[in-house]
């Protein structure tokens, strides 16, 4: 896990983080077709919208984007727990914190 130095921003990100998945899986219903590479639409779809989340927070704290691959990385690492919204979510905070790698 990355070490960051505010613990409250990260806390208080990753319950924003997790808060914004929620409302937008409420909308799952409506991507739930299979897609040429075998994932749902919804699934592609939250990993892109999480990704936008994750390069916001981080342009903001002056870092730059990360892809895609990044945040389906994390989202097949929650996946499969029961609290996957919480995990995504928290993953997804830590990206957030991480240091540029270019």
């Amino acid at each position: 896990m990355t070490v960051v130095r505010n613990h409250r921003e990260f806390l208080n990100l990753a319950k924003r983080f997790t808060s914004a998945l929620l409302d937008e899986a409420e909308h799952r219903d409506e991507r739930q077709e299979l897609l040429p590479s075998g994932e749902f639409a919804w699934t592609v779809h939250e990993i892109e919208f999480m990704r936008d989340l994750v390069n916001t927070a981080r342009a903001e704290r002056g870092l730059g984007p990360v892809a895609a691959a990044r945040i389906a990385d994390v989202e097949s690492s929650a996946a499969g727990h029961s609290d996957y919204p919480h995990k995504f979510g928290l993953y997804c905070a830590e990206i957030v914190f991480e240091e540029d790698l270019s």
